[in-house]
């Protein structure tokens, strides 16, 4: 199953009498790309402030991402939410194929119907996305 990585983003202004001779005024790491983006003007704003305080400074803003590796214990956990997703996909498809079948009052039968053939596709498409979800909780459980 392709998986993108998540990108997490960093934002860092250093600041010093001379380019050699800097220290960190503001450092901030672990930002999903929502925080940076709303937020983004802040740090602009932050180092704007410290530019005008000190003219003569050398004052770098620095901002960029990094691709981000989960910890164990939040890669099972995003697992269980999409094995629990798919269990409740599967549920509702087959409560409203149970539910079509019962008021089924055509003339042809309800499995010679392309809606119901879909309905029943999509099904087994889940099941396999789910065993193959548990399969890799499985093996990340190890």
């Amino acid at each position: 199953m392709f998986t993108l990585t998540p990108k997490r983003f960093y934002v860092k202004i250093i600041a010093g009498k001379l380019r050699q001779c800097t220290e960190t005024i503001y450092y901030r790491t672990d930002l999903p790309f929502n925080i940076f983006n709303k937020w983004q003007w802040y740090f602009k704003y932050r180092e704007a402030l410290y530019r005008i305080k000190n003219p003569r400074y050398y004052i770098e803003l620095s901002m960029g991402s990094y691709d981000y590796v989960p910890p164990k214990e939040e890669v099972i956990k995003i697992l269980i939410n999409k094995i629990r997703a798919k269990k409740g996909k599967i549920t509702e498809y087959k409560t409203k194929i149970r539910i079509a079948e019962q008021t089924w009052d055509e003339m042809f039968s309800i499995a010679e119907n392309d809606l119901f053939k879909k309905a029943k596709a999509k099904i087994e498409r889940y099941q396999i996305e789910l065993t193959e979800l548990e399969i890799e909780l499985m093996a990340k459980q190890k």
